[in-house]
């Protein structure tokens, strides 16, 4: 477009909407159907009928108005009008003009801004990132976050209260310094470090893994009871591998294993002095009166019994007698249980001990039981009774009794051995002619082996039945005992 002069170098040059002429000077000034309001008449460059009009003489502005000196008519032609916006002047620019385009990089700055000009409205969803956050903020009042959340580095909640150690990986709960996977401190002091668990008509539940494989798990039921187990079913009454610690009291062992429970008490070391305690189970009472305490052996589900019971009268080191120590399991089922209990050297004992088993027809010097010398003298006095029930044909009941008298010292090789009957009551029952005393008996003898020079003393209570005769055979041996032990029972073995 060409100008009347030097050509404008600066200024916003606009020409606005055409405008249709009629019977009236007064006209609205638009720039793109939108109403626009000039500086002044000055600021703008009006052609009607190819001549160009000057300002405030043929035309003036009023608001978004122009108006001419005097009224048009519809033959005239407005040609163009273009606002200059003040040509080369610094101006305010009008209402709406100016853009973002129009802004340059970085040129509003904080000063610019008015106080709390910027609110959450005029920032968009998203719109500030972490970058454009200072290294360690501080937030006054709530936080809330939603969604998921990732923490880089430590972690410390109300000065100790939860402590992140990212480094090695570690939650503290009441200290800065984790010492474990979960630590947990309780810094008052005489007070307990406690974590509660709650169930819903549950207790609580710790479940151990090796990986991902189950190992075991400590909980409690509803009832208070408390479980520590490898398998099953809490709170049932099948065998399940777990420790059972009732409200109403005790301690149950529970092996879904067909060989049963085992509760192991004692010591690895090889070099128990003699008379050492290795371990045990201290039955007390609060009251002064007197209160037994009692090993019980018992099948199952049922009310039968089965074991082995034994009574011993112990005099250390040959001195008088100083305690009495008995252990008594009840017995009832065929056959009987036999536990075989060490001796401890240079120690007087007496003792009764029991063994029970099935013994078969038709034997000769079957050994019952074994009497091992273990220490460099070793010397015995009891009597042994046997007793025996044959409930097969034709049936018998039979009894014997013998003394014994036995001893040895490492540099013999021989034992010397007294065995005697005192009463015989070992053939079949008199009155009765189905079979001979000959085939229906039972009896007792001994034999004895021994190497000089050695500890390795054997003396064995042998058995022998005629050919009718099959029973369930009890032997008690009740007597004193130095240095012996029983079917070879180590004496580092556990009781």
């Amino acid at each position: 477009m060409a100008y009347i002069g030097k050509e404008p170098l600066a200024g916003n040059f606009v020409k606005l909407d055409a405008i249709t002429t009629s019977a009236t000077a007064t006209y609205p000034l638009e720039r793109n159907s939108v109403a626009f309001k000039p500086a002044n008449a000055e600021s703008l460059l009006v052609s009607l009928n190819g001549v160009t009009q000057a300002p405030l003489d043929a035309y003036t502005v009023n608001d978004t108005n122009i108006v001419f000196a005097s009224p048009l008519t519809s033959s005239d032609t407005i040609d163009y009008i273009l606002a200059l916006g003040e040509i080369g002047a610094v101006t305010t620019p009008a209402d709406s003009t100016v853009d973002t385009p129009k802004l340059t990089t970085g040129a509003v700055t904080e000063p610019k801004l008015a106080t709390d000009s910027v609110t959450t409205t005029k920032i968009a969803n998203d719109a500030v990132t972490g970058d454009k956050i200072e290294n360690n903020p501080t937030i006054a009042g709530n936080l809330t976050v939603s969604g998921t959340s990732a923490l880089t580095g430590d972690l410390t909640v109300d000065g100790g209260t939860l402590k992140v150690d990212s480094s090695n990986n570690k939650v503290g709960i009441g200290t800065t310094s984790p010492a474990a996977s979960l630590h947990i401190d309780e810094a008052a002091s005489n007070s307990y470090a406690t974590m509660r668990l709650e169930g819903n008509n549950r207790g609580g539940q710790i479940d151990m893994y090796q990986g991902t494989l189950p190992v075991s798990s400590i909980a409690t039921d509803q009832s208070g009871n408390m479980y520590v187990q490898t398998s099953g079913s809490y709170g049932s009454s099948s065998l399940t591998n777990k420790l059972e610690i009732p409200t109403a009291g005790g301690l149950k062992v529970r092996n879904a294993a067909a060989t049963g429970p085992i509760v192991d008490i004692g010591t690895t070391s090889t070099s128990v002095a003699d008379d050492g305690v290795i371990g045990g189970i201290d039955f007390t009472s609060g009251s002064a009166s007197t209160v037994n305490g009692r090993l019980h052996c018992r099948q199952y589900g049922t009310s039968e019994n089965a074991g082995y019971f034994s009574n011993e009268l112990r005099a250390p080191n040959g001195n008088s007698l100083g305690e009495v120590s008995r252990e008594f399991i009840s017995q009832n089922a065929h056959g009987g249980i036999y536990i075989k209990r060490p001796m401890p050297s240079n120690i007087f004992y007496w003792r009764d001990v029991y063994k029970s088993m099935n013994v078969a027809a038709s034997q000769g010097g079957t050994t019952f039981i074994t009497l091992n010398q273990n220490d460099y003298y070793c010397s015995i006095s009891c009597i042994v009774d046997m007793f025996a029930l044959d409930t097969n044909y034709p049936t018998g009941a039979y009894y014997r009794r013998y003394g014994l008298t036995a001893n040895t010292h490492t540099g013999r090789s021989t034992w010397s051995v007294r065995f005697t009957s005192i009463t015989d009551m070992g053939e079949y029952n008199t009155g009765v002619s189905e079979v001979s005393s000959a085939s229906a008996n039972i009896s007792l003898d001994t034999y004895a082996t021994k190497s000089a020079g050695s500890n390795n003393g054997y003396l064995y209570i042998r058995y022998n039945t005629g050919s009718y005769t099959e029973a369930s055979c009890t032997v008690r041996l009740s007597g004193m005992f130095l240095n012996t032990r029983f079917d070879d029972q180590v004496i580092t073995a556990n009781l």
